[in-house]
């Protein structure tokens, strides 16, 4: 929701109510409509400065939204100097619909303001099998070269000893063979994670270190009984360092890409720019600027794309000399002229090259 030092944020927060209240009204018939959020309004005793209070609650009450009353706080300023309440759980369930409520503690880990709100919902589903997609599991790689060997032939040794081949089908035995090395590579063979469940962000090491300072600030803060000392001030600051680091990484990874795309275009760098896009919404580009002229409509973009995979498309030699392709053109149009000057000669000089040709050859053959 529109914080309360934007530009016109009561316009801003009213019209994202507007489109609320056009959802609830739309489906609060036939469904179970949950909302979650940073409202950046809080549903405790409103504050005289953020009119925003005044407009939630209002709206709370007047689609009928049931929330989880707690006076604990989940927004902490980055500052110390002020808390407050303002992300929620809201449902139109009139039953007991959500469960567990829980608004979690600050950890060191979340360089956030905000700290998680969570709760059970309480449904009723059939289980549907979907298959795992492949790039969200764990890969491994064995590393054969560290093997021990000894364990790994005794660990097979003791397997076959106990299986007794002759009274099973060939595809059993093969099945057994197979489970057999697969249980001796796990004992007897390192392995180390190349591809971790789910998506990672990179952090250089100058990040990773500040990241453990922050866990180590917090753990003492915490240790101390979370006061408001100057345990918590080093706390912050560890947790800022963090924050300003990440961000500038992230900027400086953006800005090699971009400066990568501009200098070496490819496809794969393009594909990889459309991939980046769809990924998130706040990575779409708010304005283009083509020429000194900027676009800010989907359509003035797509237009300047395409304008400009069209010249890309283009062979362009950028390593001829002006001058020298100048005097080439002089030349042309020089040559060109004489041509339409001298077109009644064209046939003239044809004859003359053609007989001084042939008299040329007729005295080499003589000779040879």
């Amino acid at each position: 929701m529109p914080t309360n030092n934007s530009g016109d944020s009561y316009l801003e927060y009213t019209e994202c109510l507007d489109v609320i209240s056009s959802i609830l009204s739309m489906y609060s018939v036939s469904h179970r409509i949950v909302i979650v959020g940073d409202c950046n309004g809080t549903l405790k005793p409103p504050r005289k400065y953020n009119k925003h209070d005044f407009l939630l609650q209002a709206f709370v009450h007047e689609m009928n939204l049931q929330s989880h009353r707690s006076e604990e706080s989940n927004f902490f300023h980055h500052s110390g100097m002020s808390t407050s309440q303002i992300d929620y759980i809201l449902h139109n369930a009139t039953i007991a619909f959500l469960s567990d409520y829980k608004i979690h503690d600050q950890c060191h880990s979340n360089t956030s303001s905000h700290v998680p709100v969570s709760a059970k919902m309480n449904v009723k589903s059939k289980p549907t099998n979907k298959a795992i997609k492949s790039g969200y599991i764990s890969k491994f790689k064995i590393q054969w070269k560290d093997i021990e060997s000894e364990l790994y032939h005794n660990h097979i040794s003791n397997e076959l000893s106990q299986h007794n081949i002759e009274s099973h089908s060939i595809e059993e035995s093969i099945n057994f063979l197979c489970n057999c090395l697969k249980k001796a590579a796990t004992v007897a063979v390192p392995s180390k994670i190349i591809k971790l469940k789910g998506p990672q962000f990179k952090a250089s090491p100058s990040t990773l270190m500040l990241l453990k300072i922050s866990k180590e600030k917090y753990q003492l803060w915490k240790s101390n009984g979370k006061k408001n000392d100057h345990l918590k001030t080093d706390k912050i600051l560890a947790q800022r360092n963090l924050r300003k680091k990440l961000r500038k990484e992230q900027y400086l990874d953006r800005t090699q890409f971009y400066n990568e795309l501009m200098d070496n275009p490819s496809n794969d760098m393009f594909h990889k720019l459309i991939r980046r896009n769809r990924g998130s919404k706040n990575k779409d580009a708010i304005c283009i600027m083509e020429n000194g002229e900027h676009h800010y409509s989907a359509t003035d973009q797509t237009n300047s794309f395409s304008r400009y995979f069209e010249d890309l498309a283009v062979p362009k030699d950028n390593g001829y000399d002006s001058e020298f392709l100048d005097l080439c053109n002089i030349r042309h149009n020089i040559f060109d002229e004489l041509c339409k000057k001298a077109a009644t000669n064209h046939n003239l000089v044809f004859k003359i090259s053609v007989m001084q040709s042939n008299s040329y050859i007729l005295a080499r053959q003589q000779m040879n």
